[in-house]
């Protein structure tokens, strides 16, 4: 059987390798908070740049020149354009992050743990895997309704791009 001591290196080794993937995931999610950011106001460039020149809006063309076909499209288009906006503001919405260890234990220290260096650094080791664990869920929700809103603004923007500059290439 192992010695205290060697007990107390492996559990530093392993509460060490839980901070740096904790750190990880907690980086992940920061990053996909920043790209969704940037995607929403490039959205919001390219909703002004689609719709700027409009010539329904300007009066060159008639609303009753448009077919009920290209209304579709154009509905299609903002419909999804929309659902990518609200999903990527679901994605920069803040979520309760989980940060070991609890404040109230490291408050009270030797309340918990008795000045045994091994009891706390058990209890380090399983609060860092409870919270990777509700970290890694939240952060993979996340990733996936990022993806899903990348492929909503894809769409959106393909139809609308083909509607304006198309000249004809979605018309029934």
């Amino acid at each position: 059987m192992a010695s205290k001591a060697d007990r107390i290196a492996i559990l530093e080794s392993a509460v060490n390798e839980l901070k740096v993937l904790h750190n990880a995931i907690s980086t992940s999610y920061d990053s996909i908070k920043s790209k969704a950011l940037a995607l929403l106001a490039g959205e919001i460039t390219i909703i002004t740049f689609l719709f700027a020149g409009s010539s329904v809006l300007s009066g060159k063309v008639s609303i009753s020149d448009i077919t009920v076909s290209t209304a579709m499209f154009y509905l299609i288009g903002g419909i999804l354009l929309t659902l990518a906006f609200a999903s990527f503001l679901h994605v920069i919405y803040p979520v309760q992050w989980k940060q070991p260890p609890e404040t109230e234990v490291v408050r009270h220290l030797e309340d918990w743990f008795d000045n045994d260096k091994e009891k706390f650094l058990k209890y380090l080791q399983e609060d860092y895997i409870k919270a990777i664990e509700v970290c890694n869920a939240k952060l993979s929700g996340k990733a996936k309704r990022f993806v899903f809103a990348i492929y909503l603004l894809t769409s959106g923007i393909l139809i609308l791009v083909l509607l304006k500059y198309g000249k004809g290439t979605i018309k029934i």
